[in-house]
């Protein structure tokens, strides 16, 4: 199990990444790339140590390789909701070895760092989490399930931490450089929405919330409907106690999913959003307290203030393969890894 005391250390690390000093763009950097370290022996770990790269303004000052992994020419478009990159060719031109639904990393690829670059600006880190990776680090991973586990033509990362940000993907610098080079995608939003829906705890220990989907990309995309499938994945949030500390979350202990659920495809548990178009959908849900063991009884939120995030839609990732999901009336979504929504603060008093 991974050692999640340096998430304590290091997250006063984390919005340094995102705001790094200016450094002159050389001629033939592109808008977006991303590199490894000059010094292939780096870890994520190295970094972090300030007595070897003060990470928090110094990160410019890594070297960086003298060639990038990945750039803007590598890329088909880059969908911002899900930080999924779209790429031209499948993932076996940019990992090593024989690509399997259980990958298997280099050793030597354990906790090595890569850095995101926009408009020749390092942006923030990241870090491949291999089999032999036994720390938790306060930035994003490329693990073995993404890249296995997802169809061959997308990368993906992970953001892990649930109420710990911000999420140093979501990086405005990055976004722009997307924008320019033209690889900018908005994808599917999720957001907690509190305003029109006011979230509802029952005596029988459910509780109830509505998320808004809104499609905030150029193509329509058809989105994987919970009405139309069951309620487990898409409908989960996570509670936290502000003054107790307490989480809770929410799922539906009878959910059903449906046949071949989640390696499986079957256009009849989606739902088209056109471009601009947004939906809603309620949930009422059992609510349970987190625990280091898996809890056996639903519990009674108490009152007090809270803060809520909620993950992204869901839906089957393995099965999206491009010949799949590209339809002349849009595209099917395909999740990325850990990915939250913004963080809502909200007071529950009352019990229905």
């Amino acid at each position: 199990m991974k050692n999640i005391f340096i998430l304590i250390t290091a997250t006063a690390l984390i919005t340094g990444c995102t705001d790094n000093p200016v450094s002159p763009r050389k001629e033939n950097d592109c808008h977006f790339a991303i590199y490894f370290c000059k010094d292939t022996a780096l870890t994520i770990r190295d970094l972090m140590n300030s007595k070897v790269y003060p990470f928090i303004t110094k990160l410019g000052e890594v070297q960086l390789a003298d060639s990038p992994w990945i750039t803007e020419n590598d890329i088909e478009f880059y969908e911002w909701s899900t930080q999924n990159i779209y790429l031209k060719k499948d993932k076996s031109h940019f990992f090593p070895g024989e690509i399997q639904f259980i990958y298997r990393f280099p050793k030597s690829w354990t906790d090595r760092p890569w850095i995101v670059v926009a408009n020749g600006i390092p942006c923030y880190a990241g870090y491949f989490a291999t089999e032999q990776s036994t720390d938790l680090y306060p930035f994003p991973e490329i693990n073995v399930g993404h890249v296995g586990g997802w169809p061959k033509d997308i990368l993906t990362s992970s953001w892990n931490f649930w109420f710990v940000g911000p999420d140093i993907r979501f990086n405005e610098l990055v976004r722009k450089a997307l924008i320019q080079c033209g690889l900018y995608h908005g994808g599917i939003e999720t957001s907690i929405d509190t305003t029109n829906s006011p979230i509802r705890v029952f005596a029988d220990t459910t509780v109830e919330y509505t998320l808004k989907y809104q499609n905030n990309d150029k193509d329509n995309i058809y989105i994987c409907d919970l009405y139309k499938v069951f309620h487990l994945y898409q409908g989960v949030v996570n509670f936290r106690n502000i003054e107790s500390g307490e989480y809770y979350y929410a799922q539906d202990p009878e959910a059903k999913t449906a046949p071949g659920w989640p390696n499986e495809f079957d256009c009849n548990w989606y739902t088209l959003l056109k471009s601009g178009e947004s939906v809603r959908r309620t949930f009422r849900l059992k609510c349970y307290r987190s625990t280091f063991s898996y809890p056996k009884y639903p519990e009674l939120i108490p009152p007090g203030m809270y803060l809520l995030q909620a993950g992204q839609v869901g839906g089957p990732v393995t099965a999206l393969e491009k010949s799949i999901r590209e339809t002349a009336q849009g595209r099917y979504f395909v999740p990325g890894g850990e990915v939250h929504t913004d963080t809502v603060r909200v007071r529950i008093t009352t019990v229905y």
